[in-house]
């Protein structure tokens, strides 16, 4: 994908006099790094103008993820412009892949499962700047098969647009269902929240500080930057991998390239004011671990991890708690857990935000087979009760399959 695109205002035929419609939006697309590089100041400054609350649309976010996994993807990054400024921003990339057993095109998000939150980023009160991507992307089938929307938080609104515009050009599309993100609102006073709180989670609380207190002085230690950063993230990513993740393989560290992430990361919103690595110390001995990102005021944690040696006193809990009343202390207005609505997280808050996924399949007949696959065939299988199937090992109970309650 090359080039750029005007898509016109539709003209106002009650302006008053005089009244000048603002200039038509020209969507560009940047398919090199370095160009994307030069974008640093006018994007951060869209940022401002938008009404995104997170940080996974920050050019320093978009930057360190595309140096540590963009190597196999080609860069497609559309801007829409109204003049000569941006007025939306939509990260994407074109890749190969496979789906469910075809090679395919696919047009996504510069994300992946490190990305908690994906969108299209616009200009508060210029909808039209979100829409002349989409009409952009969707014109120009020829170039993917699949469409995909990543980690999109669920809003109505843009959802019912996307729909409508795919249904105006008769193309397939569907929507997946994803996280359900956890957060805690941080407003007003500590006290209130924390006799909220379920009393058996506050008996645990108590008992298990005043266990650890036995062993040495407890408190919260944050970093923020400066010459103790690296060795503190170093020490992070390290509890982090201690317990069961590094045996699992999904620890930051046992991937070269989430460890470049995550450690550029850290520089980079270190520099912007915006990292928090917030820590458990019992002793002076850091036992348990929070990545975290602060956007605005509001708090993001990434990824968590405790010492296993400590396990006994849920020092990951501890640290949570002590983080939430740190942050009601700062003034910070939501603690954003991130990810899925882990049970470990849901004791704390009966909040979530819930994200899906949407997929758009151009009018090819590849494309059509996988959206019958994903859409219809899959849906079906989970139905389907295999167990009745498998139930008889040489096959002598019913052969019908029957529909799950």
């Amino acid at each position: 994908m090359s080039g750029a695109a005007d898509f016109r205002h539709t003209a106002n035929p009650t302006a008053p006099p005089g009244f000048a419609p603002p200039p038509p939006l020209r969507v560009e697309v940047v398919s090199s790094f370095d160009a994307f590089l030069e974008l640093e100041d006018e994007w951060n400054d869209l940022l401002d103008r938008s009404e995104i609350a997170h940080p996974f649309l920050t050019h320093e976010w978009i930057r360190s993820w595309w140096e540590a996994f963009g190597a196999e993807a080609r860069f497609n990054l559309l801007v829409a412009r109204s003049g000569s400024a941006p007025a939306a921003i939509a990260p994407f990339m074109l890749t190969r892949k496979r789906m469910y057993g075809m090679k395919v095109s696919s047009l996504e998000f510069a994300a992946n499962p490190h990305t908690p939150r994906s969108g299209i980023m616009t200009s508060r009160g210029m909808p039209a700047a979100r829409r002349a991507i989409l009409e952009h992307l969707l014109a120009r089938d020829e170039d993917w098969d699949v469409l995909t929307l990543s980690q999109m938080p669920v809003e109505p609104e843009i959802i019912g647009e996307i729909e409508h515009l795919c249904s105006e050009r008769r193309l397939l599309c569907g929507i997946w269902p994803a996280s359900r993100s956890p957060y805690v609102e941080t407003t007003g006073e500590w006290g209130s929240y924390e006799g909220a709180l379920r009393r058996k989670l506050r008996s645990s609380l108590r008992s298990r500080l005043s266990r650890l207190e036995s062993v040495g002085p407890v408190r919260l230690e944050t970093v923020t930057g400066g010459r103790e950063l690296p060795g503190a993230l170093e020490e992070g990513l390290r509890i982090e991998a201690a317990a069961w993740k590094g045996a699992a393989g999904s620890a930051i560290l046992s991937e070269p390239r989430s460890a470049l992430f995550y450690r550029n990361l850290a520089e980079r919103f270190a520099r912007r004011g915006g990292l928090m690595l917030n820590f458990l110390s019992v002793g002076g001995r850091r036992v348990a671990f929070h990545y975290s990102l602060l956007h605005g005021r509001k708090l993001f944690l990434l990824k968590p991890g405790y010492d296993p040696a400590y396990s006994a006193y849920s020092p990951g809990s501890l640290l949570v708690h002590l983080t939430l009343r740190d942050a009601f202390a700062r003034g910070i207005e939501e603690f954003d857990l991130a990810g899925d609505s882990d049970d470990w997280k849901m004791q704390w808050t009966d909040r979530t935000r819930p994200h899906a996924w949407l997929f758009i399949f151009a009018p090819r007949l590849r494309a059509r087979l996988i959206h019958g696959a994903k859409f219809r065939l899959a849906p079906w299988l989970r139905r389907v009760d295999l167990a009745a199937v498998i139930r008889d090992p040489l096959g002598s109970t019913r052969d019908q399959r029957e529909p799950c309650a």
